[in-house]
């Protein structure tokens, strides 16, 4: 889908072009703008390039061992930052991608409310909790800035909550003088406040609370900001999977289950696979699926999908990227990267996200930057359509 939008100051207006697409399940956002008299155009091409997140080999089990999710700065690698699993009893310590570890609390972390303790619950509700303090026979989960050079950062390394996929709600508490204090929240929604700042070389530990037992799956970002610069780095949306036993038996996704209904008893992953576009209108299996479209019969052009606009009062005027999606497809997560050239490096750009209802059963995701369009002469997106892991 192709937008064109041409502003001066004040004044903003979005005309439909023609349509191109790819043959995967990315959609890629091309923004251009310039700055000459007070006024700028911005361009916004669409297509659709695939992604799908996949573990590769059996993760590691990490159950009892003293661990701490570490933030790690590699200056000459791209994104400079990284969240890592450290088992610190290993010696010397190692640390495990996201991908390949599950952190796993065992049945007994299973504890009920003495009394009504908001945000946790009421008197009685269960809660799993990894504690602050070691316990034998449980996780021992900490958070880390250990290893980082100082003299390097302007202030602390944040971990920040941006997305929490399970059957029920997370929260990350310290005990202190006077009550409890909450670093993340699940149960009130996500904001950029759900999140923790760690001094360079800090170690911190945490009571790590789920509502109910199965599988969740934290999405956490590393940001940080070097001395002398104006704009923060940060990692990769990073998606660590959490087993809060007992487990419930393994069923298909909804995913599955909306392959299932569009083709009984076929398994060719040429037909219902992700990336595959049985219909040929150009439009994939994940992104049929997320946006509520049939993959079996051609949709018209122009098809769905992003779209952006500009917001804010003149001088100041910021690009938003909206993304629908079908309130079904809830194993489905969007994310946005950018890049100042087409050849890359592309990272994951820190986005202020709302949800809002949008037509029919439909759900519109809107990602903000905090940046205005006059700070750049261009400005490539690309939105990635994600569908979550199985257990």
């Amino acid at each position: 889908m192709i937008l064109r939008t041409s502003s001066s100051v004040g004044n903003a207006a979005v005309a439909a072009g023609s349509t191109s697409y790819g043959t995967s399940s990315r959609a890629v956002g091309f923004l251009s703008m310039a700055g000459q008299g007070g006024s700028w155009s911005l361009f916004a091409a669409w297509m659709w390039l695939g992604s799908v997140a996949l573990a590769a080999g059996n993760p590691v089990v990490l159950a009892t061992e003293h661990v701490d999710l570490r933030i790690r700065y590699q200056p000459e690698a791209t994104p400079m930052l990284e969240i890592v699993a450290t088992n610190d009893d290993a010696r010397p310590p190692v640390d495990h991608p996201a991908t390949h570890c599950v952190l796993q609390a065992a049945d007994f972390a299973r504890l009920e409310l003495p009394a009504d303790l908001p945000p946790l619950g009421a008197a009685g509700d269960p809660i799993w909790v990894l504690p602050a303090s070691q316990r034998e026979g449980l996780l021992y989960l900490g958070m880390s800035a250990e290893g980082n050079p100082f003299g390097v950062f302007d202030g602390p390394l944040e971990i920040r909550l941006l997305g929490v996929d399970g059957p029920g709600h997370f929260f990350l508490w310290q005990a202190e003088l006077g009550g409890l204090q909450f670093w993340m929240n699940s149960r009130d929604g996500l904001r950029p406040d759900d999140a923790f700042r760690q001094s360079v070389g800090g170690h911190s530990h945490f009571d790590w609370g789920f509502s109910t037992s199965g599988v969740y799956r934290l999405t956490f970002q590393a940001i940080a900001r070097r001395l002398g610069e104006t704009t923060n780095i940060v990692s990769d949306p990073t998606v660590f999977t959490f087993h809060i036993l007992p487990l419930p038996p393994v069923s298909a996704s909804p995913f599955e289950q909306w392959q299932a209904s569009q083709w009984p008893g076929e398994s060719d992953p040429s037909i219902i696979g992700d990336d595959a576009d049985p219909d040929g209108d150009r439009l994939v299996n994940l992104w049929e699926y997320a946006l509520g479209t049939s993959p079996r019969i051609p949709d018209p052009n122009p098809l769905p999908g992003p779209s952006m606009v500009l917001e804010g009062n003149a001088g100041q005027m910021k690009p938003a990227i909206r993304v629908p999606r079908v309130g079904s497809a809830v194993d489905i997560r969007y994310r946005v990267w950018a890049t100042a050239s087409i050849n890359g490096p592309w990272v994951v750009r820190t986005m202020d996200m709302d949800t809002a209802p949008g037509a029919g059963e439909t759900l519109v995701f809107t990602f903000r930057d905090a940046e205005p369009v006059a700070q750049h002469a261009r400005l490539y997106y690309r939105v990635e359509a994600q569908r979550t892991n199985q257990p």
